[in-house]
């Protein structure tokens, strides 16, 4: 995946790396601490998870984040890309990964993103995401 944006923000930055996210409509599980670990579950498989910033490993700055409170997660989508069907979604429970990093000197720069899953069932085929952006500070 490959996108391009231009922006004035002389900020913090903030990117989501990767989401493992269970709610009551998908799994039929109940209590948020099964919701928790299923979501905790499905990073478990995560076998390499690296971001580069302008070519620099910033990988070691990953951290991982899980919710404390459930939250109620719906998906709003008219064409139903995601093709989930309903019940959906219901009380959610989530582990993330995020990268926070200071803002970004004016000029171009590319962040990417890599990550490998391998799912432990037999026969599945191994995730692989790779995402970059082009980003210009001005």
């Amino acid at each position: 995946m490959q996108r391009i944006k231009s922006v004035r923000l002389h900020l913090p930055s903030y990117l989501s790396i990767y989401e493992g996210e269970c709610s009551q409509g998908e799994n039929h599980l109940q209590t948020p601490a099964q919701l928790l670990s299923c979501a905790q579950d499905s990073n478990k498989v995560i076998k390499m998870m690296q971001v580069k910033v302008d070519g620099s490993d910033v990988s070691s700055n990953i951290v991982r984040e899980s919710t404390s409170q459930p939250f109620v997660y719906t998906i709003k989508s008219s064409d139903n890309a995601f093709g989930i069907k309903p019940p959906c979604c219901g009380v959610a429970m989530d582990e993330s990964y995020e990268l926070f990093f200071k803002p970004l000197p004016k000029g171009d720069h590319t962040i990417s993103v890599e990550v490998i899953r391998v799912p432990l069932q037999p026969n599945q085929p191994v995730e692989h995401d790779l995402a970059n952006w082009n980003i210009k500070v001005a």
